[in-house]
């Protein structure tokens, strides 16, 4: 009879090292995307960079058009969670701090995958059939109607009857974001998109 708690520490050993394999080819292919562009982007080359088989990508793809989807939606919830980090580490701070801490983040999401985003951003996001992760959209979306949500009810931010306040953080959210694409994102540049955006809405 097999022995229970072998048979258990072997299948998270297998799942450990296919998921370590997964995120390999995830970083090799963000590598490709970004020298090559993803018109460019060979299967071939991003299996020499993971350092494995092209077989073995296909392992874990169906097809290139699959795994540059997943890297899209990988890199859409490193942003989600690094928003949840930022609000959760200014909690009860001033609305200005929690503002500021949300175009940190984007500013560092954007730095880590400029190279990616420039890609993208060069080529229109590549086939249609390749979609852009709701799960950025959403973060930004949620994000900033929590944080609003929350300064209206301290009274720190002006009744919004329009409910307009979260569309225009998301939207210098996203400047912020081009900033960093473009190597900019300065501090003085975030204060000033912090300052922008507080005076707006402020009361």
């Amino acid at each position: 009879m097999p022995n229970r708690q072998l048979t258990d520490s072997s299948t998270r050993l297998r799942a450990r090292l296919r998921e370590e394999t997964a995120a390999a080819i995830l970083s090799a292919a963000e590598r490709v995307i970004g020298e090559e562009g993803l018109q460019s982007a060979r299967i071939e080359l991003i299996a020499a960079y993971a350092g494995v088989s092209v077989g073995t990508i296909y392992n874990h793809f169906k097809d290139r058009t699959a795994l540059v989807q997943a890297l899209f939606d990988s890199r859409g919830f490193r942003m989600a969670e690094q928003f949840e980090v930022a609000l959760a580490a200014t909690a009860g701070a001033p609305a200005r701090e929690q503002v500021r801490a949300l175009f940190e983040a984007v500013v560092l999401h954007g730095r880590q995958h400029g190279l990616l985003f420039a890609s993208l951003v060069r080529e229109n996001h590549g086939p249609s059939r390749i979609r852009a992760p709701a799960i950025s959209r959403t973060a930004f979306a949620m994000s900033a109607a929590a944080l609003v949500s929350r300064a209206i009810a301290t009274g720190e931010f002006r009744e919004d009857p329009s409910h307009v306040f979260p569309e225009a953080l998301v939207g210098l959210l996203r400047q912020a974001l081009a900033c960093a694409i473009e190597g900019r994102g300065t501090p003085a540049e975030i204060d000033s998109m912090t300052d922008l955006f507080i005076r707006g809405v402020a009361r």
